[in-house]
Protein backbone atom coordinates (compact mmCIF):
# COMPACT_ATOMS: atom_id res chain seq x y z
CA UNK A 1 0.00 0.00 0.00
CA UNK A 2 1.28 3.44 -0.93
CA UNK A 3 1.62 6.06 1.78
CA UNK A 4 1.29 9.81 1.17
CA UNK A 5 2.04 12.93 3.14
CA UNK A 6 -1.22 14.85 2.72
CA UNK A 7 -1.32 18.63 2.77
CA UNK A 8 -4.28 20.82 1.96
CA UNK A 9 -7.19 23.04 2.97
CA UNK A 10 -10.46 21.97 4.53
CA UNK A 11 -13.63 23.89 5.36
CA UNK A 12 -15.20 22.98 8.69
CA UNK A 13 -19.01 23.08 8.87
CA UNK A 14 -19.49 23.58 12.61
CA UNK A 15 -21.40 26.60 13.87
CA UNK A 16 -18.73 28.31 16.01
CA UNK A 17 -16.01 28.35 13.33
CA UNK A 18 -18.42 29.63 10.71
CA UNK A 19 -19.88 32.29 12.97
CA UNK A 20 -16.39 33.66 13.71
CA UNK A 21 -15.43 33.53 10.02
CA UNK A 22 -18.73 35.12 8.95
CA UNK A 23 -18.38 38.08 11.33
CA UNK A 24 -14.73 38.59 10.39
CA UNK A 25 -15.57 38.68 6.68
CA UNK A 26 -18.45 41.11 7.14
CA UNK A 27 -16.17 43.49 9.07
CA UNK A 28 -12.94 43.20 7.05
CA UNK A 29 -14.08 41.91 3.63
CA UNK A 30 -11.37 39.26 3.95
CA UNK A 31 -11.61 35.51 4.49
CA UNK A 32 -10.59 34.63 8.04
CA UNK A 33 -7.61 32.28 8.31
CA UNK A 34 -6.74 32.65 12.00
CA UNK A 35 -7.52 30.51 15.08
CA UNK A 36 -10.96 28.83 14.98
CA UNK A 37 -11.45 29.75 11.31
CA UNK A 38 -13.79 27.68 9.15
CA UNK A 39 -11.11 27.34 6.45
CA UNK A 40 -7.83 25.94 7.67
CA UNK A 41 -4.83 23.89 6.59
CA UNK A 42 -4.41 20.27 7.54
CA UNK A 43 -1.60 17.75 7.31
CA UNK A 44 -1.60 13.95 7.56
CA UNK A 45 1.64 11.98 7.36
CA UNK A 46 1.83 8.44 5.98
CA UNK A 47 -1.82 8.46 4.89
CA UNK A 48 -3.11 5.35 3.11
CA UNK A 49 -6.02 5.73 0.68
CA UNK A 50 -8.50 2.87 0.72
CA UNK A 51 -8.39 2.32 -3.02
CA UNK A 52 -11.36 0.32 -4.31
CA UNK A 53 -11.31 -1.48 -7.64
CA UNK A 54 -12.62 1.51 -9.64
CA UNK A 55 -10.74 4.22 -7.70
CA UNK A 56 -7.87 6.44 -8.80
CA UNK A 57 -5.43 8.46 -6.69
CA UNK A 58 -4.41 11.77 -8.29
CA UNK A 59 -1.51 14.05 -7.40
CA UNK A 60 -2.65 17.66 -7.78
CA UNK A 61 -0.55 19.83 -10.09
CA UNK A 62 -2.78 22.87 -10.33
CA UNK A 63 -6.22 23.83 -9.03
CA UNK A 64 -8.33 26.93 -9.59
CA UNK A 65 -10.29 29.18 -7.26
CA UNK A 66 -13.77 29.25 -8.76
CA UNK A 67 -16.81 31.42 -8.11
CA UNK A 68 -18.58 28.66 -6.19
CA UNK A 69 -15.60 28.33 -3.84
CA UNK A 70 -15.72 32.09 -3.27
CA UNK A 71 -19.45 32.08 -2.49
CA UNK A 72 -18.89 29.44 0.18
CA UNK A 73 -15.92 31.18 1.77
CA UNK A 74 -17.50 34.66 1.74
CA UNK A 75 -20.95 33.49 2.88
CA UNK A 76 -22.53 34.92 -0.26
CA UNK A 77 -25.84 33.17 0.22
CA UNK A 78 -28.98 33.19 2.32
CA UNK A 79 -29.26 30.67 5.13
CA UNK A 80 -32.81 30.15 3.89
CA UNK A 81 -31.59 29.06 0.45
CA UNK A 82 -33.06 25.78 -0.80
CA UNK A 83 -29.47 24.70 -1.49
CA UNK A 84 -29.27 23.66 2.15
CA UNK A 85 -32.30 21.42 1.67
CA UNK A 86 -31.02 19.83 -1.55
CA UNK A 87 -27.40 19.19 -0.60
CA UNK A 88 -26.19 15.65 0.04
CA UNK A 89 -23.62 16.92 2.55
CA UNK A 90 -26.00 17.64 5.45
CA UNK A 91 -24.22 15.20 7.75
CA UNK A 92 -20.65 16.12 6.77
CA UNK A 93 -18.46 17.79 9.37
CA UNK A 94 -16.10 19.26 6.77
CA UNK A 95 -15.78 19.68 3.02
CA UNK A 96 -12.78 19.83 0.71
CA UNK A 97 -12.90 22.53 -1.96
CA UNK A 98 -11.29 22.70 -5.38
CA UNK A 99 -12.76 21.11 -8.51
CA UNK A 100 -11.09 22.97 -11.40
CA UNK A 101 -8.12 20.66 -11.04
CA UNK A 102 -5.35 19.19 -13.19
CA UNK A 103 -3.20 16.35 -11.89
CA UNK A 104 -1.37 13.08 -12.51
CA UNK A 105 -2.52 9.53 -11.77
CA UNK A 106 -0.27 7.97 -9.10
CA UNK A 107 -2.29 4.90 -8.09
CA UNK A 108 -5.37 3.02 -9.28
CA UNK A 109 -7.63 0.10 -8.51
CA UNK A 110 -7.47 -3.25 -10.27
CA UNK A 111 -10.58 -2.60 -12.42
CA UNK A 112 -9.43 0.76 -13.81
CA UNK A 113 -8.86 0.20 -17.54
CA UNK A 114 -8.91 3.63 -19.18
CA UNK A 115 -6.25 5.33 -17.07
CA UNK A 116 -2.61 4.51 -16.44
CA UNK A 117 -0.08 5.65 -13.87
CA UNK A 118 1.32 9.00 -15.03
CA UNK A 119 -1.71 10.00 -17.10
CA UNK A 120 -2.79 13.64 -16.91
CA UNK A 121 -6.41 14.09 -15.80
CA UNK A 122 -9.01 16.71 -14.94
CA UNK A 123 -12.02 16.24 -12.71
CA UNK A 124 -15.55 15.97 -14.08
CA UNK A 125 -17.19 17.73 -11.17
CA UNK A 126 -20.66 17.34 -12.70
CA UNK A 127 -20.62 13.56 -12.55
CA UNK A 128 -23.41 13.31 -9.96
CA UNK A 129 -23.44 9.55 -9.49
CA UNK A 130 -24.40 9.40 -5.83
CA UNK A 131 -23.63 5.69 -5.74
CA UNK A 132 -20.00 6.84 -5.78
CA UNK A 133 -19.31 7.37 -2.11
CA UNK A 134 -15.55 7.07 -1.85
CA UNK A 135 -14.51 10.65 -2.72
CA UNK A 136 -11.56 11.66 -0.54
CA UNK A 137 -10.16 15.21 -0.36
CA UNK A 138 -10.34 17.81 -3.17
CA UNK A 139 -8.26 19.86 -5.56
CA UNK A 140 -7.00 22.15 -2.79
CA UNK A 141 -5.19 19.09 -1.43
CA UNK A 142 -1.95 17.69 -2.86
CA UNK A 143 -3.52 14.24 -3.36
CA UNK A 144 -7.16 13.18 -3.77
CA UNK A 145 -9.13 10.07 -4.69
CA UNK A 146 -11.99 9.72 -7.14
CA UNK A 147 -13.84 7.00 -9.04
CA UNK A 148 -12.52 6.45 -12.57
CA UNK A 149 -15.83 7.75 -13.99
CA UNK A 150 -15.12 11.18 -12.51
CA UNK A 151 -11.77 11.67 -14.25
CA UNK A 152 -11.06 12.69 -17.84
CA UNK A 153 -7.71 11.94 -19.46
CA UNK A 154 -6.17 15.04 -21.03
CA UNK A 155 -3.38 15.11 -23.61
CA UNK A 156 -1.38 17.73 -25.50
CA UNK A 157 -2.37 20.88 -23.61
CA UNK A 158 -0.77 22.78 -20.74
CA UNK A 159 -2.01 22.56 -17.13
CA UNK A 160 -2.93 26.27 -17.27
CA UNK A 161 -5.17 25.50 -20.24
CA UNK A 162 -6.57 22.29 -18.76
CA UNK A 163 -8.07 23.97 -15.69
CA UNK A 164 -10.02 26.25 -18.03
CA UNK A 165 -11.84 23.31 -19.63
CA UNK A 166 -14.59 23.19 -17.01
CA UNK A 167 -15.39 26.97 -17.13
CA UNK A 168 -15.41 26.73 -20.93
CA UNK A 169 -17.79 23.76 -20.70
CA UNK A 170 -20.13 25.79 -18.46
CA UNK A 171 -20.02 28.61 -21.01
CA UNK A 172 -20.68 26.14 -23.83
CA UNK A 173 -23.77 24.83 -22.03
CA UNK A 174 -25.18 28.36 -21.82
CA UNK A 175 -24.31 29.19 -25.43
CA UNK A 176 -26.29 26.25 -26.85
CA UNK A 177 -29.46 26.99 -24.86
CA UNK A 178 -30.80 28.93 -27.85
CA UNK A 179 -30.02 29.18 -31.53
CA UNK A 180 -28.83 32.79 -31.75
CA UNK A 181 -29.72 34.70 -34.90
CA UNK A 182 -27.27 36.70 -37.00
CA UNK A 183 -26.61 40.29 -35.84
CA UNK A 184 -28.26 39.63 -32.50
CA UNK A 185 -27.33 42.08 -29.77
CA UNK A 186 -25.65 40.14 -26.98
CA UNK A 187 -24.90 41.41 -23.50
CA UNK A 188 -22.56 39.53 -21.16
CA UNK A 189 -22.73 40.77 -17.58
CA UNK A 190 -19.56 40.10 -15.59
CA UNK A 191 -15.93 39.77 -16.65
CA UNK A 192 -14.86 36.83 -14.55
CA UNK A 193 -13.57 33.62 -16.08
CA UNK A 194 -17.07 32.44 -17.06
CA UNK A 195 -17.93 35.70 -18.82
CA UNK A 196 -14.68 35.69 -20.79
CA UNK A 197 -15.06 31.97 -21.55
CA UNK A 198 -18.55 32.63 -22.89
CA UNK A 199 -17.16 35.28 -25.22
CA UNK A 200 -14.64 32.72 -26.54
CA UNK A 201 -17.33 30.10 -27.12
CA UNK A 202 -19.72 32.52 -28.86
CA UNK A 203 -16.91 33.74 -31.11
CA UNK A 204 -16.09 30.14 -32.00
CA UNK A 205 -19.71 29.20 -32.71
CA UNK A 206 -20.86 32.35 -34.53
CA UNK A 207 -17.61 33.98 -35.74
CA UNK A 208 -18.33 37.72 -36.17
CA UNK A 209 -22.07 37.38 -36.77
CA UNK A 210 -23.02 38.68 -33.32
CA UNK A 211 -22.72 42.07 -31.63
CA UNK A 212 -21.28 41.20 -28.24
CA UNK A 213 -20.99 43.71 -25.39
CA UNK A 214 -19.74 43.40 -21.82
CA UNK A 215 -21.15 45.24 -18.84
CA UNK A 216 -19.51 45.67 -15.46
CA UNK A 217 -19.87 48.09 -12.57
CA UNK A 218 -16.37 47.24 -11.32
CA UNK A 219 -13.43 49.41 -12.33
CA UNK A 220 -11.22 46.34 -11.92
CA UNK A 221 -12.65 45.10 -15.19
CA UNK A 222 -11.46 48.17 -17.09
CA UNK A 223 -8.11 46.57 -17.89
CA UNK A 224 -5.96 46.63 -20.97
CA UNK A 225 -5.93 43.27 -22.72
CA UNK A 226 -3.09 42.83 -25.16
CA UNK A 227 -4.38 39.59 -26.69
CA UNK A 228 -7.78 38.26 -27.57
CA UNK A 229 -10.85 39.67 -29.23
CA UNK A 230 -12.63 41.28 -26.26
CA UNK A 231 -15.52 43.69 -26.87
CA UNK A 232 -15.45 47.03 -25.11
CA UNK A 233 -16.36 46.97 -21.44
CA UNK A 234 -19.11 49.40 -20.46
CA UNK A 235 -18.60 50.65 -16.93
CA UNK A 236 -21.53 52.16 -15.09
CA UNK A 237 -23.49 51.95 -11.88
CA UNK A 238 -26.68 52.17 -13.95
CA UNK A 239 -27.11 49.46 -16.55
CA UNK A 240 -30.26 51.10 -17.93
CA UNK A 241 -28.47 54.36 -18.78
CA UNK A 242 -25.53 52.40 -20.24
CA UNK A 243 -27.88 50.38 -22.44
CA UNK A 244 -29.64 53.51 -23.71
CA UNK A 245 -26.31 55.08 -24.71
CA UNK A 246 -24.96 51.89 -26.25
CA UNK A 247 -28.05 51.00 -28.28
CA UNK A 248 -28.95 54.65 -28.98
CA UNK A 249 -32.42 54.16 -27.61
CA UNK A 250 -34.63 56.17 -25.31
CA UNK A 251 -35.48 55.66 -21.65
CA UNK A 252 -39.08 55.86 -20.52
CA UNK A 253 -39.03 57.30 -17.01
CA UNK A 254 -41.44 58.34 -14.30
CA UNK A 255 -40.50 59.15 -10.69
CA UNK A 256 -37.20 57.24 -11.03
CA UNK A 257 -38.88 54.23 -12.60
CA UNK A 258 -36.92 53.49 -15.82
CA UNK A 259 -37.08 51.13 -18.78
CA UNK A 260 -35.44 51.25 -22.22
CA UNK A 261 -37.51 51.39 -25.41
CA UNK A 262 -35.14 49.01 -27.23
CA UNK A 263 -33.01 46.34 -25.62
CA UNK A 264 -30.74 43.34 -26.06
CA UNK A 265 -31.78 40.13 -27.79
CA UNK A 266 -29.83 37.87 -25.44
CA UNK A 267 -28.50 38.67 -21.98
CA UNK A 268 -26.08 36.32 -20.22
CA UNK A 269 -25.74 37.17 -16.54
CA UNK A 270 -22.58 35.54 -15.19
CA UNK A 271 -22.39 37.77 -12.11
CA UNK A 272 -24.96 36.13 -9.85
CA UNK A 273 -25.57 39.60 -8.45
CA UNK A 274 -28.51 40.12 -6.14
CA UNK A 275 -28.98 43.68 -7.35
CA UNK A 276 -29.13 43.31 -11.15
CA UNK A 277 -32.11 41.11 -12.02
CA UNK A 278 -34.61 43.97 -11.57
CA UNK A 279 -32.78 46.15 -14.12
CA UNK A 280 -31.87 43.28 -16.46
CA UNK A 281 -35.59 42.80 -17.14
CA UNK A 282 -35.79 46.48 -18.10
CA UNK A 283 -33.15 46.44 -20.85
CA UNK A 284 -34.83 43.73 -22.91
CA UNK A 285 -37.00 43.83 -26.01
CA UNK A 286 -39.93 41.71 -27.15
CA UNK A 287 -39.17 37.98 -26.79
CA UNK A 288 -35.66 38.55 -25.46
CA UNK A 289 -33.82 35.62 -23.89
CA UNK A 290 -32.14 35.88 -20.48
CA UNK A 291 -29.67 33.19 -19.42
CA UNK A 292 -28.79 33.21 -15.71
CA UNK A 293 -25.34 31.60 -15.37
CA UNK A 294 -24.07 33.01 -12.07
CA UNK A 295 -25.76 31.20 -9.18
CA UNK A 296 -27.65 33.45 -6.77
CA UNK A 297 -28.57 31.89 -3.43
CA UNK A 298 -30.22 34.95 -1.91
CA UNK A 299 -33.78 36.22 -1.76
CA UNK A 300 -34.36 39.41 -3.71
CA UNK A 301 -37.17 41.71 -4.81
CA UNK A 302 -37.84 42.75 -8.39
CA UNK A 303 -40.63 43.94 -10.65
CA UNK A 304 -41.56 40.95 -12.86
CA UNK A 305 -43.88 42.95 -15.15
CA UNK A 306 -41.48 42.99 -18.18
CA UNK A 307 -41.49 39.19 -18.16
CA UNK A 308 -45.12 39.27 -19.30
CA UNK A 309 -45.24 42.48 -21.33
CA UNK A 310 -42.10 41.57 -23.31
CA UNK A 311 -42.80 37.83 -23.28
CA UNK A 312 -39.32 37.13 -21.99
CA UNK A 313 -37.82 33.67 -21.86
CA UNK A 314 -35.64 33.16 -18.81
CA UNK A 315 -33.53 30.05 -18.29
CA UNK A 316 -30.70 29.10 -15.97
CA UNK A 317 -27.68 26.85 -16.31
CA UNK A 318 -25.87 24.84 -13.68
CA UNK A 319 -22.57 23.41 -14.88
CA UNK A 320 -22.72 21.41 -18.10
CA UNK A 321 -23.99 18.21 -19.67
CA UNK A 322 -21.15 15.76 -20.13
CA UNK A 323 -22.29 14.57 -23.57
CA UNK A 324 -22.45 16.86 -26.59
CA UNK A 325 -23.70 15.06 -29.70
CA UNK A 326 -21.38 12.05 -29.91
CA UNK A 327 -18.58 13.69 -27.90
CA UNK A 328 -17.55 13.89 -24.28
CA UNK A 329 -17.87 17.67 -23.83
CA UNK A 330 -14.74 18.06 -21.71
CA UNK A 331 -12.62 16.14 -24.19
CA UNK A 332 -14.20 18.11 -27.05
CA UNK A 333 -13.21 21.41 -25.41
CA UNK A 334 -9.72 20.02 -24.82
CA UNK A 335 -9.51 19.28 -28.54
CA UNK A 336 -10.72 22.80 -29.39
CA UNK A 337 -7.94 24.25 -27.22
CA UNK A 338 -5.30 21.94 -28.71
CA UNK A 339 -6.34 22.87 -32.27
CA UNK A 340 -6.50 26.61 -31.41
CA UNK A 341 -10.16 26.66 -32.44
CA UNK A 342 -11.08 28.92 -29.52
CA UNK A 343 -9.24 32.03 -28.40
CA UNK A 344 -8.24 31.74 -24.75
CA UNK A 345 -5.11 33.91 -24.85
CA UNK A 346 -6.74 36.44 -22.53
CA UNK A 347 -7.90 33.78 -20.03
CA UNK A 348 -4.75 33.97 -17.92
CA UNK A 349 -3.95 32.20 -14.66
CA UNK A 350 -2.02 33.40 -11.63
CA UNK A 351 -0.17 30.74 -9.66
CA UNK A 352 0.24 30.69 -5.90
CA UNK A 353 2.35 28.12 -4.09
CA UNK A 354 0.47 26.32 -1.33
CA UNK A 355 3.16 27.67 1.00
CA UNK A 356 1.57 31.07 0.33
CA UNK A 357 -2.01 29.87 0.61
CA UNK A 358 -3.02 33.06 2.47
CA UNK A 359 -2.31 35.06 -0.70
CA UNK A 360 -4.10 32.46 -2.81
CA UNK A 361 -7.21 32.89 -0.68
CA UNK A 362 -7.21 36.62 0.00
CA UNK A 363 -5.04 38.47 -2.53
CA UNK A 364 -7.22 40.48 -4.87
CA UNK A 365 -6.20 40.23 -8.51
CA UNK A 366 -7.87 41.67 -11.57
CA UNK A 367 -10.70 39.48 -12.78
CA UNK A 368 -8.93 38.65 -16.03
CA UNK A 369 -6.72 36.22 -14.12
CA UNK A 370 -7.89 32.98 -12.54
CA UNK A 371 -6.16 32.30 -9.24
CA UNK A 372 -4.64 28.84 -8.94
CA UNK A 373 -2.79 26.93 -6.23
CA UNK A 374 0.18 24.66 -6.90
CA UNK A 375 1.84 22.01 -4.76
CA UNK A 376 5.63 21.62 -4.88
Amino acid sequence: MHKYNILGLKFKLNLINNLISFIYYKITNKIYLGPFSALSTFKINNYQFKVKNDDVVVKTSLCGFCGTDKKILTYDYSFFSSAFLQTNKKKDKEIFLGHEVFGKVVDKGSSVKNLRIGDSVILDSMNRDYNISNNIFGGWTNYFLRNEKQLIKIDNIKPEQAILIEPLACAFEAAIKFKIHRNSKILIIGMGTIGLALNSILKFMYKDKLKIHFFSNSKKDNVKIKKGNIPKVHLSDNIIISTAKLLKTEIVESFGNQITVDGFDYIFDTSGSNNLIHNILRITKKKSKIILMGMNMKKFKFDPTPMWLNELEIVSTHGYNLNFKKYNLLKYISWLIFKNKIDIDYLNTEKFSFNNYEKFINEKNDMIKKKTVTFN
